[in-house]
C-alpha cells in the first residue's frame, strides 16, 4: 500500500521473485525491473510447464537433495541443499546466518498459470550469474532476449550475489 504513493520505484526479483515482481509493477509506478537470477513467467504458462519445456534448471547435480514437504505446497529446504545450491560460493559465516534466516516456502505460485496477461510497459533488466546452480545461465541469456527483448548482464558467482559479491552487483 505505502508504494503506491512513491514513483520511480525500481523492483528486484531475485528467484522465484522474478515471479512476482511483473504483477507488482501493474500496480505501481515503477521506473524498472529487474530481474536477478530469476524465473520469468510467461502469459498463459505456469513456470513448471515453462521448466519442462525448456532449460530453466541449473545444470548441477546435487550432493545433497533435502526437500521437506510441509503440506499445502509449502517446503522447507534443508541447510545441505540451501548451501549446495544457492549460498555455494558464499564465505561459510555469511552462509551459516543466511541459512537460520531461510523460511519455509510455497511453491503453489511454480505450478499456477500466471495471472500476468502482458509483461508490463517497464524497463526491464535481467543479470545472469554464470555460476549460478540454481537457474541456468544460459536459459537466463536466452529468456532475456527472446522474452524481454534485452541483452543479460553477466556478472560472476552463483545464485546469491547479494551475500558473495554485493559490491559488484550494486555496481
Amino acid at each position: 500500500k505505502a508504494a503506491r504513493d512513491v514513483s520511480d520505484l525500481i523492483l528486484v526479483g531475485h528467484s522465484m521473485g522474478g515471479l512476482s515482481v511483473p504483477l507488482a509493477a501493474t500496480g505501481l509506478r515503477v521506473e524498472k525491473l529487474v530481474l536477478l537470477s530469476a524465473l520469468v513467467p510467461r502469459p498463459g504458462f505456469s513456470m513448471n510447464q515453462i521448466r519442462a519445456a525448456e532449460p530453466v534448471d541449473g545444470h548441477y547435480d546435487l550432493q545433497h537433495a533435502h526437500f521437506t514437504d510441509l503440506g499445502d505446497d509449502v517446503w522447507r529446504i534443508g541447510p545441505d541443499t540451501v548451501r549446495d545450491m544457492f549460498f555455494n560460493d558464499v564465505p561459510a559465516e555469511i552462509t551459516l546466518r543466511a541459512t537460520r534466516n531461510l523460511r519455509p516456502q510455497c511453491y503453489r505460485i511454480m505450478r499456477e498459470p500466471t495471472p500476468l496477461e502482458l509483461w508490463p510497459d517497464v524497463e526491464t533488466a535481467y543479470i545472469v550469474c554464470r555460476g549460478d546452480r540454481a537457474v541456468n545461465p544460459d536459459w537466463g541469456r536466452w529468456v532475456a532476449e527472446t522474452q524481454l527483448g534485452v541483452e543479460a548482464v553477466e556478472m560472476e558467482g552463483g545464485h546469491s550475489p547479494f551475500l558473495s559479491r554485493p559490491a559488484e552487483l550494486a555496481a
